[in-house]
């Protein structure tokens, strides 16, 4: 008992270590681009603080409620999933080509964010039921992956192919772990990697993005890198200590997207070196606690909660930091819990929430109910 609140203490704060710098780092970077383009230093930070409250509320509830509910309700997941991924290719508000945001009024919800954490739910269910039942190799793999596919398939037509290849990278980790055939596994492996060539290679805008990433050139000729450079040279300009704190440059219109996609580069130009050392560390203690969770639970539908969740959690902070230092293309995927966001803050606080009421649970034996 006093193992299990120990564990769910250090989470928490842990969490709340991440939010912290989150909201110190949006206070430090967003009020230019505020008072660019609203008239209004604090615009950025204010509805981050919203969002970071909705976020607060949705994670208390979802660490009171029992979270073996989730099982018998994971076709409801399923289903309000795909609902959400239909309609946004139906009335969803699109930009620069991509329908990826539901508009509700004033709130504005992304579904492929809301998907990846309805079908953890969802595939964690269905693992445990398909193991249980003694399904073949087989029958699993077809049975987990027909709706992954049907999930992926979604998300790409709303070309958001970043948030498609988290969800495959999430899909395929928990299937990896349920003990298929691995022979069977990579046959579907690259089955659904020759399909993403294929979506790839047949889509104008993609192709574009991966030869513009290549070689720094449009097929114009016109320079696209400079947002790459200069995510480089932020984090280069932080040496050992950083600038310090509020001191950073890039802010004022060198750095597109500094307080989003690229809110990792400011951080390592105020904090240098140590700080990124600090703020990976903290990422890599909430993934060994969730790791801990794993091993600790008898349960095995809190495992491949637990283990879907953490799969996102470190996939989305691993994606961020390879965009910001030119390792992979812009892709539009948030720094967990320190990037400016909504759908993607409230979804992976609801998410931890469920890592700790699972955390708090881990004494109780797996029951038939």
């Amino acid at each position: 008992m006093k193992e299990k609140r120990t564990l769910s203490i250090t989470f928490i704060i842990s969490i709340m270590i991440l939010i912290v710098i989150g909201i110190a780092m949006m206070f430090s970077v967003s009020f230019t681009s505020g008072l660019h383009e609203y008239r209004n230093y604090y615009y950025f930070i204010i509805r981050q603080l919203i969002w970071i409250t909705a976020g607060g509320f949705f994670m208390i509830v979802a660490s009171r409620i029992n979270y073996k509910r989730y099982k018998k309700i994971r076709g409801l997941f399923f289903i309000g999933g795909f609902a959400l991924l239909v309609l946004v290719l139906i009335i969803g508000k699109e930009v620069n080509g991509a329908k990826r945001w539901l508009v509700l009024g004033p709130i504005v919800i992304q579904p492929s964010e809301v998907a990846k954490i309805a079908f953890i739910i969802y595939l964690s269910g269905a693992l445990e039921y398909y193991k249980d039942k003694k399904y073949k190799s087989l029958e699993i793999l077809i049975a987990a992956v027909v709706p992954l596919f049907i999930f992926i398939v979604l998300i790409f037509m709303e070309k958001s192919f970043s948030s498609a290849v988290i969800l495959f990278v999430i899909g395929f980790s928990m299937i990896f772990v349920s003990k298929v055939k691995i022979e069977q596994l990579i046959v579907f492996f690259f089955g659904f990697m020759a399909l993403g060539a294929f979506g790839i290679m047949h889509s104008e805008y993609r192709r574009r993005r991966i030869f513009n990433y290549l070689t720094g050139f449009n097929k114009d000729g016109n320079d696209v890198g400079y947002q790459a450079r200069q995510s480089l040279i932020a984090i280069g300009s932080g040496r050992v200590i950083g600038r310090h704190y509020g001191n950073g440059l890039q802010k004022y219109f060198y750095l597109p997207e500094r307080h989003t996609d690229y809110i990792f580069s400011t951080y390592a130009e105020e904090f240098g070196f140590i700080g990124c050392f600090v703020l990976i560390g903290i990422y890599f203690f909430i993934l060994l606690i969730m790791i801990m969770t794993i091993n600790k639970t008898k349960d095995y539908f809190g495992k491949y909660l637990v283990f879907g969740i953490m799969v996102l959690f470190i996939t989305q902070a691993l994606a961020n930091m390879f965009v910001v230092t030119g390792v992979i293309p812009s892709t539009g995927i948030t720094l967990p819990l320190i990037s400016y966001g909504g759908s993607s803050t409230i979804v992976i606080m609801a998410a931890l929430g469920i890592v700790i009421n699972v955390i708090n649970n881990i004494d109780e034996v797996n029951e038939d109910e």
